[in-house]
């Protein structure tokens, strides 16, 4: 038994008091320095690469931020300019609206204006006119406004068979002449009398009121539309500023410069 023993002591390994085997101190701290030498080597060379990677893919995730960074500021940038931009275009947009509606209000004004003296002109015409008529059909062979005088007053007295106070006379046309009367009277004898110079023969003599550019284009248009009318074959009477077509009256409106049909009232 003491013999086992003694050849137990001296093997490498050593019994507890459980039974269980050791080896020797020395052998043991050989062992342990040899197994970490060992794991330095297997462990830790595998993680210092992980980490290189690791490292370079935050460095090139860090740069792409970067120049995400940049894109969007220069994004922002743009958007700022453009609404800049927008916010100018707007802004000038809506000066040009009052500029327009500014120009509009002017030009209304303008032709109420404009139409206002128009009408007040058409007015002083009507007034200077109003002793006046105008004799056409009849061959007018001098310039002298008193031979015409002459002439014209013998006319009146052998044809219309009235004598008239006549203030002056001058020449329009080669058929056409302006004769000028003291006042409404004297020019009122002339219109009731002027159907006698359908007696004249050989010769087709008109005299009518001194009539103004817009009543001249009124009669104008007046006698066009007695014309088609009554080449219908509809009956038309013409009288001033208005028409019967068929008994039916029709007016002259001077603002739209049309014949309008008379509506009877209830």
């Amino acid at each position: 038994m003491e013999k086992y023993l003694n050849k137990q002591l001296d093997s490498d390994d050593t019994v507890s008091e459980d039974g269980t085997k050791r080896r020797k101190r020395g052998d043991d701290t050989e062992d342990e320095e040899e197994v970490f030498k060992k794991s330095k080597k297997v462990t830790r060379s595998p993680q210092k690469g992980r980490q290189c990677e690791e490292s370079a893919k935050l460095d090139k995730l860090l740069e792409m931020m970067s120049n995400l960074s940049s894109d969007v500021k220069q994004i922002r940038q743009e958007q700022k300019e453009h609404r800049e931009v927008v916010e100018r275009l707007i802004m000038e947009n809506e000066e040009l609206r009052r500029d327009n509606k500014k120009i509009k209000e002017e030009n209304i004004q303008m032709r109420n204006e404009i139409k206002e003296l128009r009408d007040n002109i058409e007015i002083i015409e009507k007034h200077r006119r109003q002793n006046n008529v105008v004799m056409s059909g009849r061959e007018i062979h001098t310039y002298d406004q008193a031979v015409l005088k002459e002439e014209i007053s013998n006319f009146i007295q052998t044809h219309l068979k009235i004598e008239t106070k006549i203030k002056a006379t001058r020449k329009l046309g080669p058929k056409t002449c302006l004769i000028e009367l003291e006042d409404q009277q004297e020019k009122m004898k002339i219109m009731k009398n002027k159907a006698r110079l359908k007696d004249i023969k050989d010769e087709r003599i008109y005299i009518n009121h001194d009539t103004t550019i817009k009543e001249r284009a009124m009669e104008k248009a007046m006698r066009k539309i007695a014309q088609e009318e009554r080449s219908k074959g509809n009956d038309v009477k013409v009288g001033v500023r208005k028409m019967f077509i068929n008994g039916i009256e029709w007016k002259w409106n001077g603002r739209e410069e049309k014949m309008e049909k008379v509506v009877l009232k209830n």
